[in-house]
């Protein structure tokens, strides 16, 4: 196990409502039809796009295998992912923000809401392996405080921590929809002093209940804002909160010839491709190719 510095972004899908649902519906197999639907077809929506989003981007790599399903707690699905690219915060957000929208587009799926945050290992929280070599749990602040915030995450709205705000703010395609909701005391978190809660709206998906004329995010005055914030809390918390815009080269470091390596793998993988179809044989040809790379962990490795 690495001691470098690494920065992950977590998120959480849980359904609206479940309890109800299984009680609801006619049959125990109705119900357990549905929310295994939803277990499956969630993630992989969420991958798709991942990779549309990535692809806009241009700079950014991805890797199916990078998106991680954590775990599952009850009718609620955790992803998680290292950063290793600036500007990957907002591009994963996006993704996961798109694939929450799609998922109201069709009347017959689940009611869900979705909230994301950060975690920084080892300054402030840690990753212990499990007895499975592939599999990894996260314990600290960070992680306590991304699911007390999940209370405020709503079917119209993504919960965000402070952190994740931050990083968003100024982002093209999510600075429209970043509201300020509130700031409350999230059970311990920061020794119980008041926590800002920011939302980030979906589109189309409206309730009579909650005005979001009245706190729209600016970028300057935000960033004014959550600098004030940090400036407060360091004070008190030193070593238990860190803004992580300020800090995205010290866990970013290192990961650089990582992201190259994976952008000539991906390279060399589209040239191989374009390759074996201008053989007569295209699927002889392809199989020719198969098998010459395949990731380990963060590794790509070239077979022999």
């Amino acid at each position: 196990m690495t001691n470098a510095p690494q920065l992950f972004l977590f998120l959480s899908v849980d359904v609206i409502g479940s309890t109800a649902l299984k009680y609801g519906k006619d049959s125990p197999i109705d119900w357990y039809n549905v929310f295994t639907d939803f277990y499956v077809s969630f993630p992989d929506e969420f991958k798709k796009h991942l990779e549309a989003e990535y692809d806009y981007q241009g700079n950014l790599r991805y890797l199916p295998d990078n998106v991680i399903v954590w775990k599952h707690a009850g009718d609620e699905i955790l992803f998680y992912m290292e950063i290793t690219q600036e500007n990957e915060i907002p591009c994963i957000v996006t993704a996961f923000k798109k694939t929450l929208e799609d998922w109201y587009i069709s009347k017959d799926k689940l009611d869900v809401k979705g909230c994301v945050w950060t975690g920084q290992v080892p300054f402030i929280d840690r990753k212990i392996k499990e007895d499975d070599c592939n599999k990894f749990d996260f314990i600290g602040p960070s992680i306590d405080c991304g699911f007390r915030l999940g209370k405020y995450a709503a079917k119209e709205e993504i919960a965000i921590s402070v952190e994740v705000a931050d990083l968003v703010n100024g982002f093209d395609s999510l600075q429209s929809s970043l509201y300020y909701l509130k700031s409350e005391n999230l059970k311990g978190v920061l020794g119980n002093k008041k926590y800002p809660i920011f939302v980030l709206k979906l589109k189309d998906v409206k309730t009579e209940e909650y005005d979001y004329m009245k706190n729209p995010c600016n970028k300057t005055s935000l960033d004014a804002y959550i600098e004030k914030h940090y400036l407060n809390m360091s004070e008190d918390f030193d070593g238990k909160v860190s803004r992580i815009g300020r800090n995205i080269p010290t866990y970013l470091k290192g990961k650089e010839e990582l992201c190259k390596t994976i952008q000539l793998t991906r390279t060399a993988e589209q040239q191989v491709a374009k390759e074996a179809s201008k053989t007569k044989d295209d699927n002889k040809g392809f199989k020719e190719y198969e098998g010459l790379f395949y990731s380990s962990g963060d590794e790509i490795i070239a077979e022999p």
